[in-house]
C-alpha cells in the first residue's frame, strides 16, 4: 500500500513538470509557424497598468515613538492610548 501511495503522490508531479518542459520546448522552438507563433505571442502592455496611490496620512516607513505620536495625533487618541502604544513598543523592541 505505501508504494501505490508514494506513486500516486508522485504520478501529478511528473505529469505537470512533463507538461511545463512541453510547453518551455513549444515557446523556445523557432520552427513554430506565424499562426502558432501569433497565438502564443501576448502583448503584455494591454494589462500592464498601475493607479498612483495618493494618501492622505503618511506615518513613514518602520515604527518609533515619533510615528506612535503621529499616528495618535491624526486619530485624535486619548493620552492612556498613547501610552499604552509605546509601552507595547517598548516590549516588542525589548525582545531578543
Amino acid at each position: 500500500m505505501a508504494g501505490a501511495l508514494s506513486i500516486s503522490y508522485a504520478l501529478p508531479s511528473l505529469l505537470l513538470l512533463n507538461l511545463l518542459n512541453f510547453m518551455n520546448a513549444t515557446l523556445d522552438t523557432p520552427e513554430l509557424d506565424t499562426d502558432t507563433r501569433a497565438a502564443v505571442d501576448v502583448d503584455r502592455s494591454v494589462g500592464d497598468f498601475s493607479y498612483p496611490e495618493n494618501h492622505t496620512y503618511d506615518a513613514g516607513f518602520g515604527l518609533s515613538e515619533a510615528t506612535i505620536d503621529y499616528i495618535c495625533d491624526v486619530k485624535n487618541d486619548p493620552d492612556w492610548v498613547r501610552d499604552f502604544r509605546k509601552r507595547a513598543l517598548k516590549v516588542f523592541n525589548d525582545k531578543p
